[in-house]
């Protein structure tokens, strides 16, 4: 039970069978309530807005669970036939309004959800799965269902009558129909076909998996705490746990926590919701008047450097949903290939790569990809690196190969291309990151007499804690000084923040002396820390005084994604081994370092409230590894085995 956020003491109610004394006790509990109220109040308040809109739990049915009749399910989906038309108007009318984020805004959130694919087809999937979600949000609403009844219950309602064929039929003109070739030599640009029996499997658009059921409240509302209220904000964990810390590792470069971002460029992200006209979402200042698919970050107004810009709001538009076309929990999707297969330069469609492409008969590229490279200058100028390797071997093999025409060259350049991405993960990064017990322990090394041997059933689409959580553990190895080494010339330091989306610089020949200077410099300490680089200034347009938050950012994202709880994933990992029960336990388990907990402590009101990224950057990385003992190198090998 929750009153505005505070808990109920209820160890000072007592079994009174009397009715007097029962009246009288009820009161005197009020009364502490009331009190406890008020001496708390000097902290700022939760708004309304996060209390009832993000943390509103659905109601419980009167009379237990009954059965769901497929009648039942049939009429909802007539009652939501008109829900794609109405979230059309109302995004329209959010347009007319202004609030949307057009491209010529030059706002800082812009250049956030330029890091993500703004692509038309988004919408038009996540429109075809709202039927599917309102129906599911009014099944939890009547029958008071379980998370668990949501998650495994719900999913195997059959559907059947007019009303839901009509709606699956229409969600599934989405998905891949086509045929594959099964002599084909290479594989495709959007990664289908590859697995000839199951040709989805990993292919760009799919919906991500899960290994845990997703901890959602209904079908998609953020969790509360389990002692009831709302989670800690996500911007004060920023604050409390993940503040600056210049601690430069001994151990590895900076190049290799630009690696680790380029193999994330290569492997996942999910997109954001955009409205009909294909135009980014404005959720501050937060309203219940906003689009469905807000769920802003607020900023307490003594926020110690927000609020000497007067910002209380930080803009955060949740994932797109994928189209399971079925009941069920929210799902999101990964609209790039889950292979390593250096899509990063080629796309993830026929278009982009075509796109691409010079035609001219070299079989060479004649432009990289402008969706995610442009982050920064180091990041740009890996993604130039492997566009300059596809056209070197592009030209060598033209030379060795004088009879291959244009599609011939391409194709084998690429194939060696996405070999050597390969080769580097399995046999340079992941053994750095994980440690080579475990590399031994999930079977993951490269041998140099063999090959992997294809199987079939292996399903390589990324897991959902995967892409929401556990590869962003690079962000922790981020330093706010991009290093400049001249190979004839004296040394240059430049700060991130004044690095966002600002490739320009690279026409003047610098990407060498940045490759050389992110290679001779070391990335930070992998610990709780983040740099204010990106926890202040995070894609900052030029002039502006301020940015956005990534710790922030990343708390959100793995609440919206509805994963699970960092101590879930540790009793998961461990097998229960562990079996996390209260937060001394992640000392004398040897998991975390004690002031780690300690901070942790005094942020969460339970150690089975911590947040799944905020969790694994508390860790005490493993001996011989970058990474921690537990979630991370649990979820990174199996993710990659």
């Amino acid at each position: 039970m929750t009153f505005w956020g505070n808990r109920l003491k209820l160890s000072r109610i007592y079994l009174i069978r009397k009715s007097l004394r029962m009246f009288l006790l009820t009161w005197i509990t009020i009364a502490l309530l009331i009190a406890e109220s008020i001496q708390e109040s000097a902290e700022e308040p939760y708004t309304l807005y996060e209390i009832y809109v993000l943390e509103t739990p659905p109601k419980r049915h009167p009379k237990g669970d009954p059965e769901i009749s497929n009648k039942e399910v049939n009429e909802c989906f007539k009652e939501y036939r008109d829900a794609v038309d109405k979230r059309y108007q109302l995004e329209r009318k959010l347009a007319d309004e202004g609030k949307t984020i057009k491209p010529s805004d030059g706002k800082t959130d812009l250049n956030l959800i330029r890091n993500t694919r703004r692509d038309p087809s988004t919408h038009v999937r996540e429109s075809k799965q709202l039927p599917f979600s309102m129906t599911t949000d009014t099944l939890v609403e009547r029958h008071g269902l379980s998370q668990r009844d949501v998650s495994e219950k719900l999913p195997e309602q059959p559907l059947v009558g007019s009303y839901c064929t009509e709606a699956v039929d229409n969600c599934t003109e989405t998905q891949f129909t086509g045929r594959c070739n099964a002599n084909s030599r290479y594989r495709t640009s959007d990664g289908t076909c590859n697995n000839l029996q199951n040709p989805t499997w990993g292919s760009a658009g799919v919906c991500f998996r899960r290994l845990l059921n997703p901890n959602y409240i209904g079908n998609s509302g953020f969790r509360q705490s389990v002692l009831g209220g709302p989670l800690p904000r996500p911007r004060d964990l920023s604050l409390n746990i993940h503040n600056n810390l210049n601690r430069p590792t001994n151990y590895v470069n900076h190049m290799y926590m630009f690696f680790g971002q380029l193999l994330d460029h290569d492997l996942t992200q999910a997109p954001i919701s955009i409205t009909v006209d294909n135009e980014a979402i404005e959720c501050c200042p937060p309203s219940e008047n906003s689009h469905p698919q807000c769920a802003p970050i607020i900023i307490r107004q003594n926020d110690p450097f927000y609020s000497q810009f007067g910002t209380t709001c930080m803009n955060f538009v949740r994932s797109a949903v994928c189209p399971t076309c079925r009941l069920g929990p929210r799902q999101q999707m990964n609209q790039i290939t889950a292979f390593i297969d250096a899509s990063f330069v080629y796309g993830n469609s026929l278009n982009e790569t075509n796109n691409l492409r010079a035609f001219d008969g070299s079989g060479r590229l004649r432009v990289q990809q402008i969706k995610t490279q442009n982050k920064h200058p180091s990041l740009t100028s890996l993604h130039t690196l492997f566009l300059r390797e596809h056209n070197r071997l592009a030209n060598g093999l033209r030379r060795v190969n004088p009879s291959w025409n244009d599609e011939r060259i391409f194709q084998e350049a690429r194939k060696i291309v996405g070999a050597l991405m390969q080769v580097i993960t399995y046999k340079e990064y992941l053994p750095i990151t994980l440690g080579p017990e475990r590399m031994t322990f999930f079977k993951l090394w490269l041998s140099d007499w063999d090959y992997t041997k294809y199987n079939s059933n292996t399903d390589p689409t990324l897991y959902n804690e995967f892409s929401g959580a556990t590869f962003r553990f690079g962000h922790s190895l981020i330093n706010g000084i991009i290093a400049q080494s001249p190979l004839n010339g004296t040394n240059q330091q430049r700060f991130l923040r004044d690095s966002f989306f600002q490739p320009f610089e690279l026409y003047t020949g610098l990407l060498d002396p940045l490759m050389n200077g992110v290679t001779r410099s070391a990335s930070q300490w992998f610990d709780r820390h983040v740099v204010p680089d990106v926890t202040n200034y995070l894609y900052r347009v030029r002039g502006d005084p301020s940015g956005l938050d990534l710790a922030s950012i990343n708390i959100q994202r793995g609440r919206d994604h509805g994963l699970p709880t960092y101590t879930q994933m540790v009793n998961f990992c461990s097998d229960n081994v562990y079996n996390i029960r209260q937060f001394r336990d992640l000392v004398d388990k040897n998991i975390m370092p004690y002031k780690n907990v300690q901070l942790l402590q005094n942020n969460y009101r339970s150690v089975n409230d911590i947040d799944l990224w905020t969790g694994i950057l508390s860790e005490t990385p493993n001996e011989n590894a970058v990474i921690g003992p537990t979630a991370l190198v649990c979820w990174i090998a199996i993710q990659q085995a």
